[in-house]
């Protein structure tokens, strides 16, 4: 049974949780199994992330009361799994961190991300100072230098509020983003890098050598959150699986 206490999503209303819950222990051939909420604002607002919990608890001791004991009970989403050991119960639901990726900036926490997202330059020239780079110009070279093209774009989910922002790594180095990302390309500087060449691997998402961009980097300068940044990863993109 999903009970509402503040998500305002789905589920039973926590006012109306009782009653409804007496209805469907009412019923025959039902069994319930577990009784549950979602944490709103675990990553932001402690406050109310007790609230919720608090509301969850007094419905618990009053089903009780009642000799209602449904066996599994689950608050913690993974915001609350780090921060909040009263939301745990008997069991927890971790969910982006499993992968990784913290949910808020404001979350300390260690962790390993599981996921890189690579392409590889298709082409590269030299490009003189005063040239624009993609559309509407908003990118200007200062100076003489090269300008390789990778094949991923807005199509593929790398975001174009990237446009102009982002970096990616190539042979342990950082390349801006220049210009506009398109639909299928993005044009990034390599001038500064020795012995680049077409077939190079370009990390977007990952570690390369000494140096990481994170999910969570690219999420900050696009103004939303990591979730998003890694569920707009597109089915033109290849997954390759290792342990």
């Amino acid at each position: 049974i999903k009970v509402d206490t503040g998500m305002g999503r789905l589920g039973v209303w926590h006012r109306d949780a009782l009653s409804f819950i007496d209805k469907i222990n009412n019923l025959a051939f039902i069994d319930m199994e577990g009784v549950f909420t979602h944490l709103s604002s675990a990553d932001s607002d402690t406050d109310f992330t007790n609230e919720q919990i608090a509301i969850f608890d007094t419905i618990l001791r009053k089903l009780e009361s009642r000799g209602v004991n449904i066996r599994l009970r689950h608050v913690a989403n993974s915001a609350g799994l780090i921060d909040f050991k009263s939301s745990h119960y008997n069991l927890v639901r971790p969910g982006i961190i499993i992968y990784g990726l913290i949910p808020s900036f404001g979350i300390q926490v260690k962790v390993k991300p599981v996921l890189s997202l690579k392409t590889k330059i298709i082409y590269i020239k030299k490009t003189p100072k005063g040239r624009s780079i993609s559309y509407g110009r908003s990118f200007v070279t200062k100076k003489n230098t090269m300008i390789a093209t990778l094949p991923v774009g807005y199509g593929d989910g790398y975001p174009r509020a990237l446009s102009n922002k982002a970096k990616v790594l190539i042979r342990g180095q950082e390349a801006s983003i220049v210009g506009r990302v398109c639909m299928d390309q993005i044009m990034i500087d390599v001038g500064h890098i020795k012995n680049v060449k077409t077939a190079d691997t370009v990390t977007l998402i990952g570690k390369n050598k000494e140096n990481i961009i994170r999910a969570e980097d690219l999420a900050a300068l696009s103004d939303t959150i990591c979730y998003e940044i890694v569920c707009g990863i597109g089915n033109r993109i290849p997954r390759i699986y290792t342990d």
